[in-house]
């Protein structure tokens, strides 16, 4: 994936991802009978916010693991289960359950204890490995 040029990772991603969206709409009219849908300008809208956030995510996050390492990346990537609960909270409306927010914080606190332990180890295995000269022979 470091080889390969992020906006190459883009173009099939959005191929991909209109190619499934118009089958699974096609497939929808057909079972239905009743066509296609006709959807409201304002959720036309929200289609596309929405379509130019994941892309922003996806270059977002293939620019990372560019230029990182994955297992960093990826820890960071478990975020995600709490931005979905503050979602469920303050977008949805969703009543707080006391296990739902253990679980929440059990998760955001492992995930930042976990990258800063991969943080300091990477500082300390830098100071730690021994630099070779020019000259020096194995």
């Amino acid at each position: 994936m470091k080889t390969v040029h992020f906006s190459v990772i883009s173009f099939w991603h959005s191929c991909y991802g209109l190619s499934v969206s118009f089958i699974i709409i096609t497939i929808e009219a057909l079972v239905t009978g009743n066509g296609y849908r006709i959807y409201t300008g304002r959720q036309y809208g929200l289609i596309l916010l929405t379509g130019f956030i994941d892309t922003f995510a996806l270059l977002s996050v293939t620019i990372a693991f560019q230029a990182d390492s994955t297992g960093f990346v990826s820890i960071i990537g478990y975020m995600i289960v709490v931005y979905g609960f503050l979602a469920d909270l303050f977008l949805f409306n969703q009543s707080i359950k006391g296990i739902d927010l253990i679980g929440a914080l059990l998760i955001f606190t492992t995930t930042v204890g976990v990258a800063i332990y991969k943080l300091k180890n990477a500082d300390t295995a830098k100071s730690r490995s021994p630099v070779l000269s020019p000259n020096t022979s194995f």
